[in-house]
């Protein structure tokens, strides 16, 4: 089973993350992630594709994978599944808020 999990950009020079956790759309709240995450935690992203264009970079119509190293030196990898509008800058100039986007776990991963 996959598991979608959020996360914000923290730093934007430096790519740092901070684990949102699994939304739920039922009570509008995250959710805790996985066993591998924990909420509020930070990590780094090292693969993925930054800043985001439009909505063809989503899973429905590309398979971006994005691969999340923890400071612990773990690596977790996924696909993009959505993201905010404030990806689709990179801080040159616009003050949107802090990004946030979400990845599809692979199974392997998402397993709790």
């Amino acid at each position: 089973m996959t598991s979608n999990v959020s996360f914000e950009i923290i730093d934007l020079k430096n790519l740092t993350l901070k684990v949102l956790g699994c939304f739920d759309l039922k009570n509008l709240e995250y959710k805790d992630p996985p066993a591998c995450l924990v909420k509020n935690q930070t990590a780094r992203l090292v693969e993925g594709k930054f800043p985001l264009n439009d909505y063809r970079d989503t899973s429905n119509h590309s398979q971006h994978k994005y691969v999340i190293e923890l400071d612990d030196g773990t690596t977790i990898s996924g696909i993009l599944d959505g993201f905010t509008y404030d990806c689709t800058y990179d801080g040159q100039g616009k003050d949107l808020g802090l990004p946030e986007f979400d990845i599809m776990l692979e199974p392997s991963q998402s397993s709790e």
